[in-house]
Order: structure tokens, then C-alpha cells, then sequence
């Protein structure tokens, strides 16, 4: 069974790993939103279950890719005004985050998951309309 479970992870983290290297950066983007909407989503079980272990780590997770992938994806000179609303945003979340777990309460990681849908609905949008136009959206508009 232990070779089975292995190679199913395997597997994942290969296919993971391609879907990175073959991705546009809009792309990418939207898989951050991914990644932290489903660590949000998982937290909020954890919370109600009362598994205070892995609602710490699901928590972490999503601030990790808030922080780490989203905020410092952002280039603040070459976005100007949306740059610098995006990253208040990014910090909101991140502070109803923590609240989320200190407080254990699952109306703050609700209001962050509607706020990453939200904004993963705009950037999909972006990346349809970019495909349409073949507009090549350089990487140093998001680092």
C-alpha cells in the first residue's frame, strides 16, 4: 500500500511541478489563488472540527502564499494605484488570518475566500482576454 500512496504523490508533485514550468505568469497567479483558496478552505474545516493542528497549518499555508507568492508577486512601480491596492488587500487578508486562528472562528477565513475568488475571477479574465489578444505580458510586470 506504502508504494501505491508514494507514487500517487509522486506523481502529484511531478504534474504540479510541470503545470509551474509551463505556465504564463497570469497563469501562475491564478494558481496562487488556487493554492491559498483551498488552504482557506481546509483551515475552515479544521476550525469546525476543532483540529487545532491542522488548522494552524492550513492557516500558515494560505498566509505563506498570500505573502510569499501574491504580495511579492507584485511590481508596485510598474502597477502603480492597482499595485499598492492589491498589496493593502493582500495585508487585509493576511490580518483576518491570524485573527481566524487565534480567535478559532471561520468568518474571517470566509471573508479572505471570497475575497480571493473574487480576485481570482479577475485575473482569469485577465489571462482569457490576454490568450484572445496573444499579448505577451512580460515577467517584469510581476516581479
Amino acid at each position: 500500500m506504502f508504494g501505491f500512496n508514494h507514487g500517487i504523490k509522486e506523481y502529484s508533485r511531478i504534474s504540479v511541478e510541470t503545470g509551474v514550468l509551463a505556465a504564463s505568469p497570469l497563469k501562475l497567479i491564478v494558481m496562487l489563488y488556487d493554492g491559498a483558496i483551498k488552504s482557506c478552505r481546509q483551515s475552515v474545516v479544521h476550525i469546525s472540527n476543532k483540529d487545532i493542528s491542522n488548522k494552524n497549518t492550513s492557516i500558515s499555508n494560505a498566509i505563506m502564499i498570500i505573502q510569499n507568492g501574491l504580495l511579492l508577486s507584485l511590481n508596485k512601480e510598474a502597477g502603480g494605484d492597482i499595485a499598492k491596492s492589491l498589496a493593502d488587500l493582500y495585508l487585509y487578508m493576511v490580518n483576518r488570518l491570524y485573527m481566524a486562528n487565534i480567535k478559532n472562528q471561520t468568518a474571517p477565513v470566509e471573508e479572505v475566500i471570497q475575497l480571493l475568488v473574487d480576485l481570482k475571477a479577475s485575473w482569469e479574465a485577465l489571462e482569457v482576454e490576454s490568450a484572445k489578444k496573444s499579448i505577451n505580458i512580460p515577467e517584469q510586470a510581476f516581479i
